[in-house]
């Protein structure tokens, strides 16, 4: 099972009452960790939104079999068909790389039904461990001058203080936070192997500050 596997058992566990639970995934990628979830819970509900038309034409072709899974090709910046009423809204390792992010949050927020479950898991392994010129000038840019990027090339710091503010001034009560900041994806997946072979899932050393499961 895969680390976002285990991030959306647990998600699952919190919504395992409501008979027809709607998700939002804000920057879902190819909705690849969705599958399982999709087949083993025939009343899902499941949204994928995803600006890349790469990705979001593999994972239309991936869930073609689910009449209940929808994935939309554009950003998270507009509100999409039964906004308001999804009971989880959420983004995996996709925040650090949100030009409007005042938007995207607020959307996420308004995206949930009243007592709605929001998640954003986000990295600063990017921003903190950048390892040539390039990708620093790229997080310098995406820091400093986020409006001369496009879209697809931010890769900035959260400010954790700014994201929570930003939540919750739009209504929503932070409940849990954690986050990662590996050096590298390559260095958080073996330090996920290590942890998961022990059925650990997150280390108290490791728990500091960017994963958010908030209520409304």
């Amino acid at each position: 099972m895969t680390f976002k596997e285990n991030l959306l058992e647990k998600i699952f566990s919190k919504i395992s009452q409501i008979n027809e639970p709607r998700i939002l995934d804000m920057g879902s990628g190819r909705s690849k960790n969705i599958l399982r979830f999709l087949s083993q819970n025939p009343k899902l509900h499941y949204v994928g939104i995803e600006p890349n038309k790469a990705d979001a034409n593999f994972a239309r072709d991936l869930l073609k079999q689910y009449t209940n899974a929808t994935i939309i090709n554009q950003l998270g910046y507009n509100p999409i068909e039964n906004f308001g009423q999804f009971d989880v809204c959420m983004s995996l390792s996709v925040l650090e790389h949100v030009k409007e992010l005042k938007t995207f949050l607020t959307n996420s927020v308004k995206a949930v039904k009243s007592g709605g479950l929001i998640v954003h898991l986000y990295d600063l392994g990017h921003s903190l461990y950048a390892t040539s010129l390039k990708e620093r000038l790229q997080v310098s840019l995406s820091n400093n001058f986020v409006d001369l990027l496009p879209e697809s090339k931010v890769a900035r710091y959260v400010n954790l203080e700014q994201v929570s503010q930003m939540l919750l001034g739009q209504g929503a009560e932070v409940r849990e936070v954690t986050y990662h900041q590996m050096r590298s994806h390559k260095d958080f997946l073996m330090f996920l192997k290590l942890t998961l072979t022990k059925k650990k899932f997150w280390p108290e050393k490791f728990l500091n500050g960017n994963l958010k499961f908030l209520n409304i």
